[in-house]
């Protein structure tokens, strides 16, 4: 059963100007059971608005580490949200590396 909860697993990064968040959690009954949190200082944004792209995917991938740490799972995918007065958007699909050296 393991491995169908893996598939159903759902994770949310949220991205401020003072901290990343990395929630981990699994559908259960109608709702969410978070199954663990990860963080980190945000480093790259400012105001709400990205200056340093590398210190923003940074930032990120210690989060999700940090969460997967604590949960004990695989992050395939993550859900991004960010709010700010300088945000825009277009529709992207990209694939990034957040494990880091192995």
């Amino acid at each position: 059963m393991r491995g169908h909860r893996e598939a159903q697993m759902v994770a949310a990064l949220d991205v401020g100007s003072s901290k990343v968040v990395a929630a981990v959690a699994v559908p259960e009954e109608n709702r969410l059971r978070v199954l663990g949190v990860g963080q980190s200082p945000a480093a790259g944004v400012r105001r709400g608005a990205v200056v340093d792209i590398a210190g923003v995917a940074a930032a990120m991938s210690a989060a999700v580490s940090r969460a997967r740490r604590v949960t004990g799972r695989s992050v395939p995918a993550v859900t991004l949200g960010s709010a700010g007065g300088v945000i825009f958007s277009c529709l992207q699909e990209a694939q990034i590396d957040l494990a880091g050296p192995r």
